[in-house]
């Protein structure tokens, strides 16, 4: 075995019993007993640096300027109340209005903006939280923020590409003028430093037919003015990063075309996975027949790995990692059809729908080829973070954002090999357990950081993992249900953080509540 083991192991104790607030207790009858389970840490087996951008969100210019802006386009008191120490590591702006805004006529005075259709169903009109107001407010929240913009290849030309990456990125005192010209107007509007743009992205789902779209590309159209955009956000920006997209409808001949035409001139390759609720004896009592109902695991992690090793084979001059830049637990169909399909949305902020959340995000931080993803969304649709009743105007945060916040938390420079340790002689349940957990591990020289995602039954580890550390505090994410979920009015889901001292049960022992995450944080003594 390479490098320095650690072992998890141990007995029962009381997390949820000593907590605060939150579910009460599995029956502990039922859980997995304490000898036959652990978790072994290969604290020198990196599998990749750790960056706080897997952690990312998307915005979009349509819904979040509601729960930003109030009617006088002046930004909301609640809302930056609410996220008050909220991380924004990597905000990805955004989706399928990506390709209907018009950079151009959202910037500068409000009187000055053309009216856009972001929607085919929305009326036009004048967007008030265009570039300047958006980058200035996430910073403002988060000064460490970085950004990914999603190219309108749709409507935009290469030349008004170039002018956003000189406007966004550009340098006052650059010696080519039009660079100087555009950053010039940046400061003018109230951005006096160049925005740090972590990936210029090349549209969004252009091949995808949905209802919300008037149009679908071919791979072959997809090449022609992707490759337009390139040569502009370079001329623009020589040291600019760049995704290309990979199909949304899971094509095959569409990643192998866009990857041998492009894949040697960008630096990452991007994918949207919207996913099935994964929670243990979850139900789907509104799921009926037809009709996209989300991925499965297995789905999903094979069609990461064809995309790792596509990048690989097409593209061998190239180290391309994966950009993960839309990703959701998706809430299932009515049963019947002429039911309201928001009667589901709930399911993809409850606990379910964060417990399939983390477990992806755990999976996916032990890939190496993984750099980055950027959740959907930040206010949006089902899937927000934060919402405005439409009645009362009263902003509430949903159990996704105490997801995010706490996994916000995580401090480290490496992301280190963890796995669930079953007993020599697994029995066909342990087995079955087992697939049910998802674990990673971050580390540096001052501390080890354990996320636990359990879908399963409760289980218990040794918060003494080795002379070399020693607990500092947990933090936890559960409920009683898993159709539990936070309302304007109603809390369940919060996350609750107790040093070390009120953690521990009897002989040490940290217990693992069902249906939870946890975060165990260890420093070096």
């Amino acid at each position: 075995m390479i490098g320095k083991t650690l072992w998890l192991s141990g007995l029962l104790a009381s997390w949820i019993a000593s907590r605060a607030v939150g579910a009460a207790p599995l029956d502990s009858t039922s859980a997995v007993p304490a000898s036959a389970w652990g978790i072994r840490v290969e604290e020198e087996t990196v599998i990749k640096p750790f960056s706080p951008r897997m952690f990312g969100l998307n915005f979009d210019w349509t819904v979040t300027q509601r729960v930003v802006l109030n009617d006088a386009g002046e930004y909301r008191e609640d809302i930056s109340e609410l996220c008050k120490g909220f991380p924004l590591p990597l905000n990805r702006m955004a989706g399928t209005d990506s390709q209907e805004f018009r950079w151009k006529w959202a910037i500068g005075p409000m009187a000055d903006r053309l009216p856009q259709q972001l929607y085919k169903f929305f009326p036009e009109r004048p967007v008030r939280l265009g570039p300047v107001e958006w980058v200035r407010w996430v910073r403002q929240e988060d000064p460490k923020a970085q950004f990914v913009f999603v190219v309108n290849l749709l409507k935009d030309t290469p030349q008004d590409i170039a002018d956003l990456v000189y406007f966004l990125t550009g340098r006052v005192n650059s010696p080519r003028p039009e660079e100087a010209a555009w950053a010039k107007r940046r400061v003018q509007l109230g951005l006096p430093e160049p925005v740090p743009v972590a990936v210029w992205e090349l549209g969004n789902e252009m091949e995808l037919k949905i209802p919300e779209k008037s149009y679908v590309w071919t791979a072959e159209r997809y090449i022609d003015v992707s490759r337009a955009a390139i040569t502009a956000i370079r001329t623009a920006d020589p040291k600019a990063k760049i995704a290309l997209h990979g199909s949304s409808s899971y094509d095959p001949g569409w990643n192998q075309a866009v990857l041998r035409a492009l894949g040697a001139q960008v630096d990452y390759f991007s994918l949207h996975f919207y996913y099935q609720g994964v929670a243990f004896g979850s139900t789907q009592g509104l799921q009926g027949e037809g009709g996209f109902q989300g991925h499965t695991v297995e789905l999903v992690e094979r069609w990461i790995d064809q995309a790792r090793d596509e990048c690989a084979r097409l593209v061998p001059e190239r180290l391309l990692k994966l950009f993960i830049s839309e990703h959701a637990r998706w809430p299932v169909t009515p049963k019947v059809r002429d039911e309201s399909w928001q009667k589901s949305w709930y399911q993809t902020h409850s606990l379910e729908g964060c417990l399939s959340t983390a477990d992806f995000l755990g999976r996916w931080m032990n890939r190496p080829e993984v750099e980055m993803a950027t959740y959907h969304c930040f206010s949006s649709g089902p899937w927000g973070l934060f919402y405005r009743d439409v009645s009362t105007g009263k902003l509430s945060s949903t159990g996704m954002a105490e997801l995010f916040r706490m996994l916000g938390s995580i401090e480290g420079k490496s992301v280190v090999r963890s796995e669930i340790v079953v007993p020599k002689t697994p029995s066909e349940t342990t087995e079955i357990e087992r697939a049910l957990h998802t674990v990673f591990a971050v580390r540096d020289e001052k501390q080890l950081t354990l996320v636990i995602v359990n879908r399963g039954k409760a289980f218990s580890l040794d918060s003494g993992i080795s002379v070399k550390y020693t607990l500092r505090f947990g933090s936890l994410l559960t409920s009683v249900s898993l159709d539990d979920h936070n309302t304007v009015d109603t809390r369940p889901l919060q996350v609750v953080t107790r040093p070390a001292e009120s953690l521990r049960g009897p002989g040490g022992t940290v217990e693992v509540p069902g249906r939870a995450v946890l975060l165990l944080n260890f420093g070096v003594r």
